[in-house]
């Protein structure tokens, strides 16, 4: 996935992009939203790039992938094994009782506790947040100096 931003800022080894937010991206979070339809990146500065020039920055297709997993199939699983682990504890304790309500209650507190644990391990400020972060792949624009 790729997109055109422009330099915001530059802090040490580290650049501020700020791009249109794509439909595509709406749900990742990698990025910081700032309004409905801009977003800051924060990137590594591996190319030099200097404050105003337009740069196309990149995050793999494959870490997207990756990344749209954690965010969707990892509830989705805690989601049912939640459901199945409550119906195994009320099928022990409350043997003749048809009820669903204790296995859909274990089936939200384990939603509840995966975005939890997804936030722990991935969120914005962990460590494992920064292999999703995108990268500048060229400069596009130098903007002119005039004198």
């Amino acid at each position: 996935m790729e997109e055109v931003g422009k330099v915001l800022k530059v802090k040490g080894n580290t650049a501020e992009i700020l791009i249109e937010r794509n439909p595509s991206c709406e749900s990742c979070g990698a990025c910081r939203l700032i309004s409905d339809k801009e977003m800051v990146a924060e990137v590594e500065n591996n190319l030099g790039v200097k404050e105003g020039q337009l740069v196309k920055i990149s995050l793999e297709d494959k870490k997207v992938l990756e990344a749209s997993i954690i965010i969707y199939a990892v509830p989705l699983v805690f989601f049912v094994i939640g459901y199945y682990v409550g119906n195994l504890i009320k099928n022990l304790i409350f043997v003749d009782n048809p009820s669903e309500v204790i296995g859909i209650i274990f089936a939200f507190v384990s939603l509840g506790a995966s975005y939890l644990i997804i936030n722990r391990f991935f969120g914005a400020k962990t460590k494992g947040a920064e292999i999703f972060k995108p990268v500048i792949k060229e400069i596009v624009e130098i903007p002119s100096k005039e004198s």
